[in-house]
């Protein structure tokens, strides 16, 4: 299942995964998305929306973090994103991401603490993401459900066009990152 574009945060962690991150991104700079919608409470005049649980994965590689590009056929296509998506009925955050992390490329993770919450409304759903510092513990990121996947610095977040709801939580990495 995707992600509904809301996650991300971890400490660095070893994985074995694409070295294709050195190539330059395909898209010209832009910052990061913003979204009239945004923000934890609906749109005036519509009734409120019970949030969906959404969880993601910030996975760390050699100073760079992993994102994912949204498949053409889904909302928010081709957008990019934290691995992750919503939590099912009886699982916990931590189980939800483990499963979705399986689902959409097939590697095990152990989730850590929380990088980050947020809150967003989109035109079709309101979601509460929360963003889990976490380690890939076996296999290697195959894409079964992404167009594609990237291992980026935080300084080249520019370069990329994320969902709305990770608006937030890139300029705390852009932040974390500046502090270092």
């Amino acid at each position: 299942m995707q992600a509904f574009c809301g996650a991300a945060a971890a400490a660095p962690a070893a994985n074995a995964a694409s070295a294709a991150n050195a190539t330059a991104p395909e898209k010209a700079p832009a910052a990061p998305a913003a979204d009239a919608a945004a923000g934890p409470a609906d749109a005036p005049g519509q009734p409120a929306r019970t949030p969906v649980e959404v969880v993601a994965a910030l996975i760390w590689k050699d100073g760079r973090f992993m994102i994912c590009q949204r498949p053409a056929n889904k909302a928010r296509a081709l957008l990019w994103e934290f691995v992750g998506g919503k939590v099912e009925a009886g699982e916990s955050k931590k189980e939800a991401l483990a499963r979705e992390c399986r689902e959409e490329l097939d590697i095990d993770i152990k989730a850590g603490s929380i990088f980050a919450e947020v809150d967003h409304v989109y035109p079709d759903i309101t979601v509460h993401l929360t963003l889990f510092n976490t380690e890939i513990t076996a296999g290697e990121p195959r894409l079964l459900e992404h167009a594609d996947l990237k291992w980026i610095t935080p300084d080249e977040i520019p370069f990329y066009e994320f969902c709305p709801a990770d608006t937030q939580i890139l300029i705390e990495l852009q932040k974390s990152s500046s502090s270092k």
